[in-house]
């Protein structure tokens, strides 16, 4: 009689496991599904140009002691996320020429409204020896699809050394555009 109650007992147990694992999952009387199905998600760019190309080789002259020249930089946000401008280095060529002349150049890089207010004696922007300039100090924010107009000025020194004459310097500046974070 006892072999036959754990036989009970024992068949009980396996039928209520078995019930209960036909139900995984879920004990609610109605269950739904719904599937999100083509959703994309694009990572967003950051790109600038300068005078609409994306490099630019402004022609500046010939300067003599004291003198300074000017070129307009228009600069746009062709990315699709703001940036923060600004001159992140400069270097300058390893000839013999641009070696001699680059320490009595100076530059300053000034917003201004358009083209027509890049003119000479501009001091409100940013101030350094043409070697190393940068102006990370104090970059500028530029909004996807802004523009903005930056002058380029660059001045011979008074006490130039006279072996400069007839020589240039060449130099390479750098202007990131760096993503602003939202």
């Amino acid at each position: 009689m006892r072999s036959a109650m754990i036989a009970v007992f024992v068949s009980c147990i396996v039928a209520i496991i078995v019930a209960l694992s036909a139900t995984a999952g879920s004990y609610a009387l109605w269950n739904g599904t719904a599937t999100v199905s083509g959703a994309t998600i694009t990572a967003g760019s950051s790109a600038i140009t300068i005078n609409g190309a994306a490099t630019a080789s402004p022609a500046l002259g010939a300067l003599g002691p004291g003198e300074s020249a000017v070129t307009p930089l228009t600069i746009v946000n062709t990315g699709s996320t703001p940036v923060s401008l600004a001159v992140t280095g400069t270097t300058i060529g390893t000839d013999a020429a641009s070696l001699a002349v680059a320490p009595s150049l100076t530059a300053t890089l000034t917003p201004v409204a358009d083209a027509t207010g890049c003119v000479v004696g501009l001091t409100a922007g940013s101030t350094g020896a043409l070697s190393g300039f940068t102006t990370t100090a104090s970059p500028i924010s530029l909004a996807k699809g802004a523009s903005t107009t930056l002058c380029l000025q660059l001045a011979l020194a008074t006490s130039a050394p006279s072996v400069v004459q007839g020589k240039s310097a060449a130099f390479t500046m750098a202007l990131t555009g760096t993503q602003v974070a939202p």
